[in-house]
């Protein structure tokens, strides 16, 4: 146990290195990357930003977005891990210490070390493919409106800026409900979104074979797109709270067989997802442009321990993201610039990015899953929605 809990640590700390070297050469790579290859544009309309003022004309120069959250979400995994791990082995030392009591075999303790093992075996994996996808991505624009933009100039102070800037909305003075028990804690409490656990579980939700039976969603709204496609002009098509980006992916990706031609785009719908989570974002980066290889995690292997039938289901693997998906963006290399699929990527609010008036009537049509139950005030979504 105790080589374990190093282990755990000494992790964190090389994780820690690494993410600090890969934040330094990330203004590198992102500058390498090859301008011909298609690609996901990726936007920020995030959180406050800092920005320097430039001494000889005094403009804010814009720094790009710091992307801690990014570590912060693989070493809570780590946390979580070590925690699991914990949990198990004083479950081991109490089947020990009663195997010993009443001189019975050890049939009990031998299977938790077992459990034990393997347990920290695929946690650690789950680690290391996390520390993979989540890594800072290229931003190929930054909104420099004042409502996401702080300047440093010796301090901090907020720029001033016009009401037309500036959008408040109703849902910032209403605290969110919280559904309590007897005993004051929250119903139901799960983890913030945030979380890499979180974000094992949209993986498999949205990018594995296993998870395609909770996308039978997709399909039907790919199907009413294509029945009012030839009516009404619906792109661009704006996917608010996309998560990792899959619904967002197949509609930039649904392509028009019958008018495919040198002249004619194959892929009519162009895209727009945004969701306020960077960490999201960062991993829908990778998915968007990974063409090397698919990777296995085990999603349930951090699951509750009450109520477990059969130990071995919790070793069960899921491949992410599927292969059809490697080979749709390997593909998009042989086609020409006009003729690819059309997708971007926003991170910001919706409410604050969508209801100013720049937006007013962009899109032709607005896609929601998973979305709306996430509203502090649900008037308020409609009406952006509705603008």
């Amino acid at each position: 146990m105790l080589f374990i809990t190093f282990f755990c640590f000494l992790s964190n700390i090389i994780s820690c290195i690494s993410y600090t070297v890969l934040l330094c050469g990330f203004a590198m790579s992102a500058e390498s990357e090859d301008d011909e290859n298609w690609h996901a544009k990726f936007f920020y309309a995030g959180p406050p930003l800092l920005a320097s003022i430039d001494e000889e004309d005094g403009v804010p120069v814009v720094e790009s977005p710091s992307f801690l959250e990014l570590h912060s979400a693989t070493r809570h995994y780590r946390e979580m891990a070590d925690a699991f791990v914990k949990q198990l082995s004083m479950s081991h030392e109490v089947a020990l210490r009663t195997e010993e009591i009443f001189n019975t075999t050890q049939s009990l303790s031998h299977h938790l070390e077992k459990k034990i093992s393997k347990t920290a075996e695929l946690l650690e994996h789950n680690a290391f493919v996390l520390e993979e996808i989540l890594k800072p991505f290229p931003v190929d624009a930054i909104e420099t409106s004042a409502s996401n933009l702080v300047c440093r100039i010796g301090v901090e102070s907020a720029v001033e800026s016009s009401s037309d800037d500036v959008q408040q909305t109703i849902a910032r003075y209403i605290p969110s409900f919280s559904a309590r028990n007897s005993n004051g804690g929250n119903v139901n409490e799960e983890q913030p979104y945030d979380e890499a656990v979180q974000i094992i579980a949209h993986l498999t939700r949205d990018w594995s074979k296993e998870g395609a039976i909770l996308r039978d969603e997709f399909s039907w709204i790919q199907e009413e797109l294509w029945r009012y496609h030839n009516e009404t002009t619906l792109s661009p098509i704006l996917v608010p709270g996309a998560g990792i980006g899959r619904l967002a992916f197949d509609l930039a990706f649904a392509k028009e067989e019958e008018r495919t031609s040198d002249c004619v785009t194959s892929y009519p719908f162009a895209v727009e997802a945004m969701d306020n989570s960077i960490v999201m974002a960062s991993a829908a980066h990778h998915l968007f442009h990974n063409e090397a290889h698919t990777r296995n995690i085990y999603p349930f292997v951090s699951d509750s321990l009450s109520n477990e039938v059969d130990t071995q289901r919790r070793w069960d693997s899921v491949q992410i993201p599927e292969q059809s998906i490697v080979d749709k963006i390997r593909s998009m290399h042989n086609q020409q610039p006009h003729q690819q699929p059309r997708l971007s990527y926003t991170v910001g609010d919706f409410v604050t990015t969508y209801s100013s008036p720049s937006k007013q009537g962009h899109y032709g049509s607005l896609v929601s899953v998973f979305f709306i139950d996430t509203a502090t005030n649900i008037f308020e979504y409609i009406w952006t929605i509705r603008h």
